[in-house]
């Protein structure tokens, strides 16, 4: 995993949409991946919105606010803003008789991303300080800060040897993981996400440290990764990320996300990449026409295909951010003793380096290589 830093940055490319009303619970109940019974005041959760036939509209993040808007409860859309406009007229179109509200408030509100440390103080104070100089507090100025829901995968621990949960080989894992004299509990790494007046965000500053550690745990958001009206919600892993309900009841497209789920029949999942040679300190190299290998250090673009060493494509390129970035891979052509595709490289040779993540539920990979031979 890469060595982490603390950061907090402007999410430019997130937009804000609130549902606010009696029945919020109950409408968002009926057309999103989740389940909204399980969403308390200063949670959040992952999921998706689907069309009828099951293909996603867009991926989001859902918060429960703690503070009351208008008199009335609300919960905050996460939503990548190239889909926000879309997600709002469907929102509009299945509202019906529901007695809810549905703004776009992206021009007053902004996402903060911020990576914070156990080691590292009163996080609020660093979000705080970022956000102005005011005396006045997150309260007061109207920000909330929510746990990223999808931190168990952001930074996967191995149980304690006290936890009931921990197999044998658990349990010698993680003591052999220790190293002497160490603390008997490591620093615990989070991401949280802040919804912050604009009139109190910071100024928009790079949003890379966020992408970059997304991506090198493959996850990706946004409608790169989940193509509108094409993606199904587990080639994106929402599955994995704990982004679906299977016993909520019926939702719009859950018939199709069921049926995958039982049948097992995704061919193709997300998985990280890293453009460049297995040691990262080696410059990229391609092979040419006439056989002689040359460095390249040449941007690589979101669409490009992945091939196997045979030239056969057997993936996409997603999301790119540096020499990082998340792709779309036929599953069949991963090593299930490994849990790589060696010899991964792109049109021109450039060798990728990919692996199933270590977040993936290990019998599920399991049964996915299995039923992709």
């Amino acid at each position: 995993m890469m060595p982490l830093t603390p950061f907090l940055c402007r999410l430019p490319s997130r937009r804000i949409l609130r549902v606010s009303g009696t029945d919020a619970h109950e409408f968002l109940q009926g057309i999103f991946t989740n389940d909204l019974h399980k969403l308390r005041p200063s949670g959040g959760m992952y999921g998706c919105f689907l069309y009828f036939t099951g293909r996603v509209l867009c991926d989001a993040l859902l918060y429960q606010c703690k503070q009351i808007h208008a008199g009335q409860a609300s919960i905050l859309v996460d939503v990548h803003e190239k889909s926000s406009g879309e997600l709002l007229d469907h929102l509009i179109e299945m509202k019906m008789r529901k007695r809810v509200t549905i703004d776009d408030v992206g021009g007053e509100l902004v996402v903060l991303a911020a990576l914070e440390s156990s080691c590292g103080g009163d996080s609020d104070a660093r979000v705080s300080s970022a956000t102005s100089s005011s005396p006045l507090t997150l309260e007061e100025r109207r920000t909330e800060c929510f746990a990223d829901p999808r931190n168990d995968a952001l930074f996967p621990r191995l149980p304690q040897p006290s936890s009931p949960s921990a197999t044998d080989s658990e349990k010698a894992a993680a003591a052999e993981a220790a190293p002497p004299h160490s603390p008997p509990t490591p620093p615990c790494w989070y991401l949280r996400r802040c919804v912050v007046p604009a009139t109190w965000a910071p100024p928009p500053s790079s949003a890379d440290p966020y992408t970059t550690l997304l991506y090198s745990r493959g996850i990706g958001e946004g409608p790169d990764v989940f193509k509108h009206n094409k993606s199904l919600p587990f080639e994106g892993n929402v599955d994995f990320l704990k982004g679906v309900s299977f016993h909520k009841g019926c939702y719009v497209g859950q018939e199709l996300t069921h049926r995958t789920h039982v049948m097992l029949v995704t061919r193709k999942r997300t998985v990280p990449l890293h453009f460049g040679p297995a040691n990262a300190d080696l410059p990229a190299v391609r092979t040419t026409t006439d056989g002689s290998a040359v460095a390249t250090a040449r941007p690589v673009e979101v669409g490009e295909p992945l091939f196997s060493p045979e030239k056969e494509k057997i993936g996409e390129v997603t999301g790119v951010c540096g020499q990082v970035g998340v792709g779309l891979l036929r599953l069949r052509y991963v090593d299930s003793a490994t849990l790589t595709v060696p010899g991964l490289q792109l049109k021109d040779g450039t060798p990728v380096q990919t692996h199933l993540p270590d977040w993936w539920p290990k019998k599920e990979v399991k049964k996915l290589l299995k039923n992709n031979r």
